[in-house]
């Protein structure tokens, strides 16, 4: 019994021997061959193991850099909210998010105010850049707006712009998806009038208030048949990134 007893404490002991020495002999070999291009192995392994370790870290930091470039974002864009309701001091201006884009065929959005916020359809809805569009259905707690982009249902608003101590009237009446502009017709002379020019609504049909920045002219021309008068207007809205914004209550 003691010989097997001894026996065994010597298999391991010689066990013990062979691994301390080659973990020693590992250890070494990759000391002396980092000039070697072995090296590049042990690099690739300690990177990987680096990662491995350190992944979820690195996704909790990025997440936390997202959120903290998100909330400025939004917070800038609140101030500048508040600075335009300084400049509608007739209209009682209700805040509200964007929680839901419907199809883009459509362009219409879904925010989170609606009969119990004292909305109701037709309200004009802005953003600090300008219009966007209109209250179409009206639930409880939220509602429905179409924007101006909507190709489908397109909205006619009454606007005008000044230019070289001249108001020029007309309607915009589309916006063409392919130049990213809305259309302006029913304006009967174009003399003088300058690109970079200011268009805003004028308030005339009593669906839009008048003072509403819709865009600047970027273009002059004519339609498809080469009659009638079309003034391209470019918008500071980014139709895209719509989070906050304002309903129109008079």
């Amino acid at each position: 019994m003691r010989k097997r007893k001894k026996s065994l404490y010597k298999k391991n002991k010689k066990y013990g021997i062979l691994w301390f020495i080659l973990i020693g002999g590992f250890a070494l070999f990759g000391i002396f061959s980092f000039s070697l291009p072995w090296r590049g192995i042990f690099q690739d392994f300690g990177v990987s193991v680096g990662k491995f370790f350190t992944r979820d870290a690195v996704k909790l930091e990025r997440y936390d850099r997202d959120l903290i470039v998100s909330l400025r974002k939004e917070n800038e864009q609140l101030r500048n909210l508040l600075n335009f309701k300084e400049s509608l001091t007739d209209y009682e201006i209700i805040p509200s998010s964007v929680i839901y884009r419907e199809s883009a065929w459509e362009d219409t959005l879904i925010i989170d105010c609606g009969k119990k916020d004292g909305i109701s359809p037709n309200m004009a809805v802005v953003t600090e850049n300008g219009l966007i569009g209109k209250v179409e259905e009206v639930y409880q707690k939220s509602s429905l707006v179409r924007l101006l982009t909507d190709t489908m249902n397109p909205m006619k608003v009454a606007v005008s712009i000044v230019s070289n101590n001249q108001e020029y009237h007309g309607v915009l009446d589309g916006y063409d998806s392919s130049s990213h502009t809305f259309l302006v017709t029913s304006i009967q002379e174009v003399e003088g009038l300058e690109l970079g020019s200011t268009v805003v609504t004028n308030g005339l049909g009593n669906l839009f208030p008048s003072g509403i920045i819709v865009g600047t002219v970027s273009e002059v021309t004519t339609d498809a048949l080469g009659i009638s008068l079309v003034v391209k207007v470019d918008s500071a809205v980014d139709f895209y990134q719509l989070g906050y914004v304002f309903v129109l209550r008079k």
